[in-house]
């Protein structure tokens, strides 16, 4: 393995949107300073001279990856084992053809994309997310093996977003602890709903007060009087309490995406939902290591503003609500109905990102509206000339671009 093997390697990577470093044969970046990556990329040019033949004295020997947000919510299921990987295939065969593998020196790395994800441990090895990085192919381990593709990405667009619970399955072999669920009390029901006061630091729809009123969230909380609500929130809380020890983050995310798929909390501020949120660390105080409320509530607020997918929404339901939308008053501006299907298109996904620039790409489009690649990409531009969307920032070779719908 040569030094230029590791730029195409790391080039290569850079082209499919990931924050890329050098690392030493003990898997160590030899970059100063390099937790600087896990926010921002370096560029072709910097790495480039990082993989320069002869560069931080020799000592580079592989090429990592950092995983999260900064690499289009990118994580890796790290296998210590063959068998855990074995396992693993048998349960997800859909996945096993999909996700982009490596065959390491113990076991296997399964890459795929998940947002708002932490790293998570597990018997078999862990799930690598927000901030670790993960050694890639060609690198080579100090035992002597070179990681090796047994699957490699094409595109973005070949790495799925994927459920975390598909890596976050209990181990058979491990024991299952049986208790009895403590039934949650009841929510307090408010007789009447109060005309609703000025909130100027949220920026967020007003909702309905809950009675009493904490005097620092005044027209900033959830009224819960209503039993439907009441059920939906019931429902969300017990189907995202965790099972067991190391999957907290996990569950809090997965309840943020259930809270936002209730119509009447979608586009609540997260601080409005603090007496939610308590019931949901309640519950969950049996099986959680972390047992402090601030945590929770912390990772919660966190959580909230990343979700960009409701529990339940996927492409083809937003694909299918576009088509049966009427046009806004901006698409009338334009003859092509695939044009207006564009439009319509860009306008949910807005919604879905809320206040949010949402992610884009020409590929997928294309096959959604029935036009050629090269055209869809003129449309889209030609939908940011006229003022309809702004393109937030343009993507790299492969990786969605993000923009704004501004409608008009």
């Amino acid at each position: 393995m040569t030094q230029d093997t590791l730029l195409d390697a790391a080039l290569g990577f850079h082209q499919l949107g990931w924050s890329v470093l050098p690392v030493d044969i003990h898997k160590k970046p030899v970059v100063r300073g390099w937790k600087r990556y896990q926010s921002e990329q370096a560029d072709a040019d910097q790495l480039t001279q990082w993989f320069t033949p002869g560069a931080s004295g020799g000592r580079i020997e592989g090429v990592a990856v950092i995983l999260g947000q900064v690499s289009g919510d990118l994580v890796v299921r790290d296998f210590d084992t063959a068998d855990g990987y074995a396992l693993w295939s048998e349960k997800h065969p859909e996945l096993v053809d999909v996700l982009p593998t490596v065959k390491t020196a113990r076991g296997h790395h399964v890459y795929a994309r998940i947002a708002g994800c932490r790293t998570l441990k597990f018997p078999d090895g862990e799930l690598r997310a927000d901030g670790a990085y993960v050694v890639a192919p060609p690198s080579r381990h100090i035992a002597g093996v070179t990681y090796t593709w047994l699957r490699a990405p094409s595109s973005v667009e070949s790495i799925p977003l994927v459920d975390v619970s598909v890596f976050c399955e209990p181990d058979p072999c491990e024991p299952r602890e049986t208790r009895e669920t403590k039934p949650l009390p009841a929510w307090p029901v408010a007789p009447d709903s109060p005309a609703v006061p000025e909130c100027p630091d949220v920026p967020r729809t007003p909702v309905i007060l809950e009675t009493p009123v904490i005097p620092e969230f005044l027209g900033c909380l959830v009224h819960l009087g209503s039993q439907e609500l009441q059920t939906q929130i019931e429902t969300a809380i017990a189907q995202t309490v965790p099972a067991g020890v190391g999957k907290r983050n996990d569950g809090i995310f997965r309840f943020a995406r259930r809270l936002r798929s209730i119509p009447e909390l979608s586009g609540c501020a997260g601080i409005s939902m603090r007496d939610i949120v308590r019931r949901w660390h309640e519950a969950a105080l049996p099986t959680i290591g972390t047992r402090d409320w601030d945590e929770t509530w912390a990772d919660f607020l966190h959580a909230w503003e990343r979700v960009k997918q409701p529990y339940g929404e996927t492409l083809d339901g937003v694909i299918e609500r576009a088509s049966k939308a009427d046009d806004p008053p901006c698409a009338l501006r334009f003859d092509s109905e695939k044009t207006r299907l564009l439009i319509r298109l860009c306008r949910e996904l807005q919604r879905m990102a809320s206040g949010d620039p949402f992610f884009l790409s020409g590929k997928v489009v294309a096959g959604v509206v029935g036009l050629e690649i090269a055209t869809t990409y003129r449309r889209l531009d030609l939908l940011v000339h006229e003022g309809v969307l702004v393109r937030i920032r343009k993507g790299h070779t492969g990786r969605a671009s993000e923009y704004r719908y501004l409608g008009g």
